[in-house]
């Protein structure tokens, strides 16, 4: 099942220690530890911000790259989100027009909010971890306007207050409609949204909440619907205007009640089920229970802030643990915007948008603005698909091919650029987390040699293009190129 391709059995046995990481002669603050850090907080970087972020220290790197994050722009509102829906008494031809350009703005969006989401930073990964916890699919809801609302609303708060995030997140019309809470009217409540606000995106399936508390949650959010195709307003008609017993507390809820109920109810409950999937998506599927506890502190005494939450684990002696080193298995946009940002490959349509909508989405499974379904994609093993693997390995020559400039580049910032095994093995540290044997790296210079003897080789030479080409093809071949 995709319940046991996801979940692992294995408890690392790492340092439990939340204290800040001081690098020793055993746990240096060296580029393995660094690539580490990058890879898990955004897509990695260029030799260039390795190098900068080496002179920092970890503390000092991790600061960076939670201020540069917060700093990231956010996606700028399209001129079509004020584009007005067709009327009842509108032409065929005026209802084709506003199907055609929504066709293109669509298109459009799509493009914008994929190249967001693999920009180089913490903003971009961080995205993708609330795009999956909590979840809409545009083929449901369908407006590009909405999706453009949806995405902005992850982007404005995804580092803030959860509950305020919550709040917010529960009248957007992406999720009104994706969760059927349009639907949910006095004397027809409709169940779905009250239902994943507590099992997915508040508590936790099963933890510490009722049936009953479930169906009276529905009865106290109604009243909100979508007008004007992506806006939302509040009906009083719809509303159910009568007394909720929810957590065994009776009154005449409503949806702001709701929301100020359960985070003062179940405030720890939030804290441990938050605080544990940012844990096992940004560290490993499972983790001391201490080290959750203590994230689980940092939540609550911030005011349920996210950004303290992520400072304290990245910057934790637990977190730069020798065991989490390459232990994650990359998802399509870390495998990629990790490429892209490493190598510094252009946001050009043909050597990166294209591949990053019709690769990514058609291809290898996480098809952005369309999970799977409410529980969003698995992750952890479950990338290891049959179908999905391969579809890597044949995608990702024709992205290295239009990029192999970059790959020159690249190969000319490395310390030994003119020695080829030393070449060999300092780009293959920068996408293999994991170190190899001596014999592995020493494979690696003869790719990139291509036959030639050593002494022949000089990265200047009218050949050295392919030949790194070859080199950086062959790596991602390998099947630890795809761990983080």
């Amino acid at each position: 099942t995709d319940e046991l391709q996801v979940k692992t059995d294995y408890m690392p046995v790492a340092d439990p220690s939340l204290l800040p990481y001081q690098p020793t002669a055993a746990r240096p603050w060296d580029r393995r530890r660094l690539l580490h850090l990058l890879r898990r907080t955004g897509y990695g970087a260029a030799p260039e911000r390795v190098n900068e972020f080496m002179k920092m220290g970890p503390s000092d790197a991790v600061d960076a790259i939670i201020d540069q994050a917060l700093k990231a722009p956010r996606t700028s509102p399209p001129t079509w989100m004020n584009l007005v829906q067709p009327g009842p008494r509108a032409t065929q031809d005026e209802q084709d027009s506003f199907n055609m350009k929504q066709g293109q703005n669509d298109n459009e969006f799509r493009d914008t909010i994929s190249s967001y989401a693999l920009q180089p930073g913490l903003h971009a990964k961080l995205f993708m971890f609330w795009h999956n916890h909590f979840v809409t699919q545009k083929n449901e809801y369908g407006y590009p306007q909405s999706a453009f609302l949806y995405s902005r609303l992850i982007q404005d708060y995804m580092f803030g207050n959860f509950k305020t995030f919550t709040y917010e997140m529960g009248l957007t019309p992406a999720m009104l409609v994706y969760l059927n809470n349009n639907q949910n009217r006095r004397g027809a409540p409709n169940t779905n949204y009250a239902r994943e606000l507590l099992e997915l995106f508040t508590l936790g399936e099963g933890n510490d909440y009722t049936e009953k508390d479930i169906k009276e949650i529905a009865r106290a959010i109604t009243g909100y619907q979508t007008h004007d195709a992506w806006h939302v307003g509040f009906f009083s008609w719809s509303f159910d205007n009568g007394p909720k017993t929810i957590f065994g507390v009776t009154d005449n809820f409503d949806y702001d009640g709701v929301i100020n109920l359960l985070f003062e109810a179940r405030r720890t409950q939030i804290a441990r089920h938050i605080c544990g999937k940012l844990y096992r998506y940004f560290v490993y599927p499972n983790g001391p229970s201490t080290v959750i506890d203590g994230l689980v502190k940092v939540f609550l005494d911030s005011d349920m802030h996210i950004a303290p939450v992520l400072k304290t684990l990245f910057k934790s002696r637990h977190f730069f643990d020798d065991e989490f080193i390459g232990s994650g298995i990359s998802a399509p946009y870390e495998y990629y915007g990790y490429l892209k940002n490493t190598f510094s490959i252009p946001d050009k349509f043909q050597e990166a948008t294209y591949f990053s909508w019709f690769w990514l989405n058609q291809n290898v499974g996480q098809q952005l603005l369309d999970p799977p379904n409410v529980a969003g994609w698995q992750g952890h093993r479950a990338w290891l698909d049959t179908n999905y693997l391969p579809q890597r390995w044949n995608m990702t020559p024709g992205i290295l091919y239009n990029s192999r400039h970059q790959l020159l580049a690249f190969a000319k910032k490395m310390t030994k650029p003119n020695d080829p095994y030393a070449l060999a093995r300092e780009m293959a540290e920068y996408v293999i987390p994991v170190r190899l044997s001596d014999a592995e790296y020493k494979q690696l210079g003869e790719v990139l040699l291509g036959g030639i003897p050593a002494y022949e080789w000089n990265i200047e030479q009218g050949g050295a293009i392919n030949r790194v080409l070859q080199l950086v093809q062959y790596i991602c071949n390998l099947p630890d190129s795809h761990l983080n």
